[in-house]
């Protein structure tokens, strides 16, 4: 680490951005050969179920989805590209590619702009080999999207702007509800920069909720919740599979 340090260091910023450049085309290019390798993940089967569902007016009443509505988002548009499976699984995976492209982007942009050394590069090391580690699977399931919205909505309100950021980790737990939970935490990190930040950061995620309460009126999408009750306890990391196994 002190010896990539040193000559991350020593570069100029020119040629750090160029360096940056070969760095996230590395990191993003490759991903791409990943639509013609392995077989087609189920889930990708559940997305286009779920649109359909949708377009027929049988969206969680009378057909069982286990995502909050503004998954539909994401799910409907690769349908731009054709409904049948091959096409919609060519489509998706192009969109899922853009959004891990641009959280590798925005993790390099963030290292370039601080400036302090080789070590403000390892979120993008990390989150890089991680999503590597995937394999083909990383362009077949939609999680690439809830993430980079949750970590725009932490930049957008760390960065000055509450209400932008607000408006967004809403919307990304209407994707997919676990940034619920980044909600109190932003909350508190916009309350110490000011209280205005604070109505601001709240206003936003009234912003975003109310599609939601809207949509109440005439889609039970609270429905989804009962799809995870249902099928009870997943062990879902190696830390949760090994405590499951000592019971």
């Amino acid at each position: 680490m002190a010896a990539a340090d040193r000559v991350w260091s020593a570069l100029s910023p020119r040629a750090r951005w160029a360096a940056a450049t070969i760095l996230l085309a590395i990191a993003t290019l490759p991903v791409l050969s990943r639509q013609y390798i392995g077989k087609t993940h189920s889930d990708l089967s559940v997305y286009l179920a779920g649109v359909e569902a949708f377009l027929q007016g049988r969206l969680y009443d009378g057909h069982v989805f286990e995502y909050p509505p503004y998954a539909l988002i994401w799910f409907l548009a690769p349908t731009a590209w054709g409904h049948d499976l091959e096409s919609y699984r060519l489509a998706f995976g192009l969109q899922i590619w853009l959004f891990d492209a641009a959280i590798k982007a925005t993790l390099l942009w963030r290292a370039l702009r601080a400036r302090t050394g080789f070590p403000d590069l390892v979120p993008f090391f990390v989150y890089s080999l991680g999503s590597a580690a995937l394999g083909h699977v990383l362009l077949m399931r939609y999680d690439a999207i809830p993430g980079g919205l949750s970590m725009a909505g932490a930049l957008a309100v760390t960065g000055g702007w509450p209400l932008l950021g607000g408006a967004v980790t809403a919307l990304a737990a209407g994707t997919k509800a676990y940034p619920v939970l980044f909600i109190p935490i932003l909350g508190a990190v916009a309350w110490r920069q000011s209280r205005s930040d604070l109505r601001r950061f709240a206003s936003g995620v009234a912003a975003g909720t109310v599609p939601l309460l809207l949509l109440a009126l005439w889609m039970p999408w609270w429905k989804f919740v009962a799809f995870h009750d249902e099928r009870g306890l997943e062990a879902g990391s190696l830390v949760a599979s090994l405590i499951w196994t000592l019971h």
